[in-house]
C-alpha cells in the first residue's frame, strides 16, 4: 500500500527491488531508437522520430495507470474492515494527499515534526496511534474513530473552529475584500422560505468574504465536518455522503442567504 502513488492513497515509496525490472524494460522501450542510432554511429538527430517515442511514452504510462488501479483494488480487497478500506478509498481522493507533496515550509506551517508526522499516516490509513491512552476522560475504551468523535475536552470545536479560520486566511491571500467569521444573518420572515430553512433570530454562518466570484458579490459559507466512518455512513459511497452533507447544509441556508441577504452560499465540507 506503501508503494502506491499518492493519488491512489499510497507515500509513492516504491521498493526498488519490485519495480527495476518494470521501469528497465519501459526505458528500453522508450529509448530503442535512439539505441539504434548510437549503434549505426549516426550523427543526425533530426532523423529521431520523435512521434513514436511520445507514442511508446503513452502507451507504457497507460498500462502503468491500469497496474496501479488493479493493485489498488487488490490491496482494498485485502484490507480487513471497512474502516481501513474506507480510509484508503479517502486517502485516493482528489487533494486529500496535497500535503505529502507540498514543500514542508515552516511559515506556512507546513513543517511537521517525527511525531506529527506519524500521527498523521495513522490518521490516513485508520491505524492505531501508538502511546494514546487506553480510556478516554468520559471513560469510554479509547480508540482512533472515538478520539476524533468524543466532545469531552472541545476537541471536535476546536477542529471545526481550525478549519473555519483557514478558509477565512485563505480567502485574505485570496485578496477577498471584508472577510469576516460568524457573520450574522439578518432577520427573515419563516413564511419566505421552504421548509427545512434556519429561520431563528440570530442564525450566523461561519465566514462571509466579499469578491469571490464577482467583484462586489458577498458569499456565506458554513463548515461542516462528517465522520465517514461512522455507523450511519460507512456503508455510503464517500461522493454521495459529501453530496449529502452539502444538500443538507444548502436546504438551512440556501433560501434565506439568497433571498434576504442578496448573496451566494457555500457549503465546506470536510472529513
Amino acid at each position: 500500500m506503501i508503494a502506491l502513488p499518492l493519488r491512489y492513497g499510497g507515500l509513492g515509496i516504491q521498493n526498488p527491488v519490485c519495480v527495476a525490472d518494470r521501469e528497465f524494460e519501459a526505458s528500453k522501450c522508450i529509448t530503442e531508437e535512439l539505441m539504434g542510432m548510437i549503434y549505426r554511429q549516426e550523427v543526425d538527430l533530426t532523423k529521431l522520430n520523435m512521434g513514436s517515442i511520445k507514442a511508446n511514452k503513452d502507451i507504457l504510462k497507460i498500462s502503468k495507470e491500469r497496474n496501479f488501479k488493479t493493485e489498488f483494488e487488490r490491496i482494498k480487497d485485502l484490507l480487513p474492515s471497512k474502516s481501513k478500506k474506507r480510509a484508503l478509498e479517502q486517502a485516493s481522493m482528489r487533494g486529500v494527499s496535497a500535503w505529502l507533496s507540498a514543500l514542508p515550509l515552516k511559515s506556512l506551517g507546513y513543517s511537521l515534526n517525527k511525531q506529527d508526522f506519524r500521527n498523521s499516516v495513522c490518521l490516513r490509513y485508520d491505524w492505531n496511534i501508538p502511546g494514546i491512552h487506553r480510556y478516554c476522560a468520559c471513560g469510554n475504551k479509547n480508540s482512533l474513530d472515538h478520539s476524533l468523535t468524543c466532545k469531552k475536552g472541545g476537541y471536535v470545536f476546536l477542529r471545526h473552529n481550525a478549519l473555519v479560520d483557514t478558509e477565512a486566511e485563505l480567502l485574505r491571500e485570496a485578496k477577498c475584500k471584508n472577510v469576516q467569521t460568524e457573520p450574522p444573518l439578518l432577520p427573515t420572515a419563516p413564511e419566505l422560505h421552504p421548509n427545512g430553512t434556519n429561520t431563528a433570530d440570530g442564525a450566523r454562518l461561519d465566514i462571509v468574504a466579499t469578491g469571490l466570484f464577482g467583484r462586489c458579490e458577498r458569499t456565506f459559507m458554513d463548515v461542516r465536518v462528517t465522520h465517514p466512518n461512522a455507523p450511519s455512513n460507512i456503508s455510503l459511497p464517500l461522493d454521495k455522503l459529501l453530496i449529502r452533507n452539502e444538500k443538507e447544509k444548502k436546504l438551512k441556508y440556501n433560501s434565506r442567504v439568497i433571498n434576504t441577504e442578496k448573496s451566494t452560499f457555500v457549503p465546506l465540507v470536510f472529513t
